[in-house]
């Protein structure tokens, strides 16, 4: 029977494609933790508007696109990229 070779097959395959795919799940979720960082920081943002005031950057109108930036282009990317290459 040729399910010996097939099965060799797919577990040098999985072996071969598993650095990658833990890099990829690996950054998804560093960038995962980022985002959520920057989504806590906007909903406090949110609740207080006064809370971080004096640092321009920090503006709600600022922090609300790169939580969203890092949340959909870091972590989403990533781990689509991470789901295709296993």
């Amino acid at each position: 029977m040729s399910v010996q070779p097939e099965l060799t097959s797919r577990i040098e395959s999985d072996d071969s494609s598993a650095g990658p795919v833990l890099f990829f799940f690996a950054t998804a979720v560093a960038w995962l933790l980022i985002g959520s960082v920057f989504g806590l920081v906007v909903a406090f943002k949110f609740s207080f508007p006064d809370w971080l005031g004096d640092a321009p950057a920090l503006t709600f109108g600022r922090l609300r696109p790169a939580h969203l930036n890092t949340v959909i282009y870091g972590w989403a990317s990533l781990a689509l990229c991470g789901v295709f290459v296993w």
